[in-house]
């Protein structure tokens, strides 16, 4: 990269001696500059990026405050691979530029290198300058949720949805920030635009004007939505509908369809695709927390509300019965979606960042992972157990993950569906949460209302430094390994 680059610079030298011979001196400076703008930009266009910076490079030794050169410039570098040299011109064009065209493009190049904080100023003026563009609006308070700043963002979305009421992406942004204020009332009102067509959805659908009494003998089928973690986390509302008196069905994602028909709450599961039964009310799943009207106070903290196999948990405790030491379930790695594109928002912790975990005397760590991140295992990591083929394989998935759970003392785990297994079976879990954190685990807490008592939340204080949140971990768990010994001591005393 940096060969490259330099490269490019040395050739750009070459080149802009060839301009001088061509340009200068034959125009006035602004007609030079709109010359050498025209010219490089041509270039640019063309993919001759060396000849294109030659002639950007003169324009600016004429005007160093050329906004259209410098987002060009932006770009150019985009492309060549030097990110930093990317950064350094859209923000140049930032400072400079006036025209709503080049502020939104700059702050759009910033937002992609991960530049919120430089996007941000971008977009704030943009609503300064254009406060009626719903779009200015949604970006600003958008980029200001993900900076956890969701009071702030709140007033943007506010805007973005009184300029257009059908933005559901705004709106959507509004229910994820109010419920990560901890304002369910009309966070999950909104949430309800987390549904394509949502509006066409909730005119067919009259779920949230349910009356709960009314249940009893009614057949309820929930719908699961997103991820395997997100059925995890809210199924634990059909056991209110049951305890209603309704019998409560459950469409699913196939890895969960034999973990979850073990739940007496559930009168039959079915996995997504197969035919579903006749009912008389169908509720998504994540709707379920708007049907209960749940506030902070009345989220249901019935744990554990999953159960693993007794056979299972039998088997694993035999596995593991030699082990005397403090055993921790580690899994790093989540499934690689969008949010892991950026460094706000990723979950995956790279597996040597836990190396510190490895130098504790007295404890055991034994993998949880699957599918993604196992590859991450190596010779320096040998203190982490593994069982392969042995997890999962012939009993079906999460089945033998949550019989080990049972026999651990504490699960250590990115943001994963892991975490919410973990956490339904009642086994103490502390989560790592990246810089911008989902909005069910709320805005600056070190606890998790949904699983109270058995989760505690470690979470970046600065964007992707995952070091200091290890070695707050590592430091809280040799804190807890000296109460138990200390509390072992007194009993034996």
């Amino acid at each position: 990269m940096h060969i490259k680059i330099t490269v490019l610079v040395w050739a750009t030298i070459i080149a802009s001696s060839s301009l001088n011979t061509h340009l200068l001196h034959s125009k006035s400076t602004p007609d030079l500059i709109q010359s050498l703008f025209n010219t490089g930009k041509q270039l640019f266009d063309q993919k001759k990026y060396t000849e294109a910076l030659a002639a950007f490079s003169q324009l600016l030794s004429k005007d160093p405050n050329h906004a259209p050169t410098h987002y060009t410039l932006a770009l150019l570098f985009d492309r060549t691979g030097n990110k930093i040299k990317a950064v350094e011109h859209a923000q140049e064009a930032l400072n400079s530029a006036t025209d709503l065209t080049t502020l939104n493009r700059c702050s759009c190049i910033l937002t992609q290198e991960d530049q919120l904080e430089k996007a941000l100023v971008g977009y704030l003026e943009l609503c300064k300058q254009q406060p009626d563009n719903h779009f200015w609006n949604y970006n600003a308070g958008s980029l200001l949720s993900i900076l956890n700043n969701h009071e702030q963002a709140l007033t943007f979305y506010k805007k973005a949805i009184a300029l257009n009421p059908s933005h559901e992406e705004a709106r959507l942004g509004f229910s994820k920030a109010l419920l990560a204020c901890g304002y369910f009332d009309l966070g999950w009102k909104e949430f309800e635009y987390r549904m394509d067509y949502s509006q066409e959805f909730q005119r067919y659908f009259k779920y949230p004007d349910l009356d709960l009494k009314s249940l009893k003998g009614k057949r309820i089928l929930l719908l699961a939505e997103w991820g395997l973690g997100d059925t995890l986390h809210f199924v634990r509302y059909a056991k209110k509908l049951k305890e209603l008196g309704a019998t409560v069905y459950l469409q699913t994602f196939d890895p969960l369809v034999k973990l979850l028909s073990a739940c007496p709450y559930l009168d039959k599961v079915i996995r997504q695709g197969d035919s579903l039964p006749k009912a008389d009310t169908r509720i998504p799943l994540l709707s379920l927390p708007l049907v209960f009207k749940t506030t902070l106070d009345t989220i249901p903290t019935d744990i554990p509300y999953l159960s693993a196999q007794n056979k299972l948990v039998q088997e694993w405790q035999k596995k593991i019965s030699a082990d005397k030491n403090f055993k921790i379930g580690l899994c790093w790695h989540a499934k690689p979606i969008y949010l892991e594109d950026h460094v706000y928002t990723r979950r995956s912790v790279p597996l040597e960042k836990f190396l510190p975990l490895t130098t504790i005397p007295g404890i055991s760590l034994y993998s949880l992972q699957k599918n993604f991140g196992t590859n991450e295992l190596n010779e320096k990591m040998r203190r982490i157990q593994t069982f392969g083929s042995e997890l999962d394989e012939a009993h079906g998935p999460f089945m033998d993950t949550a019989a080990l759970i049972k026999n651990l003392d504490l699960i250590i785990s990115a943001d994963t569906s892991i975490v919410h297994l973990a956490g339904g079976l009642g086994t103490p879990t502390w989560v790592l949460l990246p810089y911008s954190a989902e909005w069910r685990w709320l805005h600056d807490r070190t606890d998790s209302p949904w699983y109270p008592n058995v989760m505690r939340l470690f979470r970046q204080q600065k964007p992707g430094d995952w070091d200091t949140v290890v070695y707050t971990i590592a430091t809280a768990l040799e804190t807890l390994l000296k109460e138990k010994k200390s509390n072992k001591k007194e009993r034996t005393s």
